[in-house]
């Protein structure tokens, strides 16, 4: 799990190390700390709305 920050500074819930590579990627969020490792994010409309799609696929596809 990676920590995540808004623009603003203000904490986010975790990530998956897979959603915050690609974040970082994509140029969409840089690095703040590396321990414990946090992102800070760069937009926050989108990036919100693809931690929330990110979280509901994740759901979806756990198993029950």
């Amino acid at each position: 799990m990676v920590f995540v920050l808004s623009p603003t500074g203000k904490p986010l819930k975790p990530c998956r190390n897979v959603i915050a590579r690609l974040l970082l990627k994509t140029g969409k969020a840089k690095v703040k700390y590396k321990h414990p490792f946090t992102i800070k994010l760069l937009d926050e409309p989108q990036m919100l709305k693809l931690l929330q799609s990110a979280k509901q696929n994740e759901q979806a596809n756990s198993p029950s």
